[in-house]
């Protein structure tokens, strides 16, 4: 199963209508799960960050089983980042 997406030339997604040295190309599930775990891999939970990850969300087609499971696990995460804030105040 293949996804198009827009990559630069390491590889990063890049969001539509970058312009410096982007190409089309086809992603497989596996390289979109890859790009998932290192979105979020030490990095700081903001709306940029959830931003970045639903563009990739959208990649995937609506029946993909990758593309469920990998919306529980951003609801889930958008959870745990609001009880948090919520334990502090």
């Amino acid at each position: 199963m293949t996804i198009v997406a827009r990559v630069r030339r390491d590889g990063m997604l890049l969001s539509r209508g970058h312009r410096s040295k982007e190409f089309w190309r086809l992603l497989t599930e596996q390289e979109i799960n890859r790009s998932w775990r290192s979105l979020f891999r030490n990095a700081k939970l903001n709306e940029e960050l959830f931003s970045r990850a639903e563009k990739l969300l959208d990649e995937l087609r609506p029946e993909s089983p990758l593309r469920h499971r990998l919306e529980t696990e951003l609801n889930e995460i958008r959870e745990k980042k609001t009880e948090k804030k919520a334990q502090k105040r």
